[in-house]
């Protein structure tokens, strides 16, 4: 399996207060740029995916107090890009950048990310667990994301 080639993006506490980088440090996780198109085969939608050069992403979306048994870049990173990227625009493209799955909604997104993880790890109860955990909450980071796309309609 191929992996993207991604640019870590610096976490900026240089110059802050002690208070301000200790806040920083509690509740903010590094996010990720993808430096090259990035291409995967999914067998079960018989389709390629492409997630673009420049697309920023945090990686598995786990709140800091689990990442001692779940880490946000471990086994769940390569499926929560794909995820990342459905959550924000509610749609993929395929290899040639063309569109689809559009407004597939976050269920199949969620559906997808559960998928790709036990294609790519083979470890289906913990990728059931943070299947559960994103139908549970990932409702939040998914309205956050339509609320952002009306806002840039305007």
């Amino acid at each position: 399996m191929e992996y993207p080639i991604l640019r870590p993006i610096p976490i900026k506490t240089k110059g802050l207060s002690w208070w301000k980088k200790t806040k920083i440090w509690l509740t903010s996780s590094r996010k990720w740029e993808v430096v090259e198109d990035y291409y995967f085969e999914i067998p079960w939608l018989h389709t390629i995916v492409k997630i673009p050069k420049g697309f920023i992403f945090d990686g598995a979306s786990i709140p800091k107090l689990f990442w001692p048994v779940l880490s946000p870049t471990g086994l769940l990173f390569i499926p929560g890009l794909f995820h990342d990227y459905g959550y924000k625009y509610n749609k993929w493209l395929d290899s040639e950048g063309n569109d689809i799955f559009v407004n597939a909604g976050q269920k199949f997104f969620d559906d997808q990310f559960r998928k790709l993880g036990v294609y790519i790890n083979d470890m289906p109860i913990l990728d059931k667990v943070a299947f559960v955990a994103l139908r549970g909450f990932g409702w939040m980071a998914w309205n956050s994301h339509r609320k952002e796309e009306k806002e840039n309609k305007k």
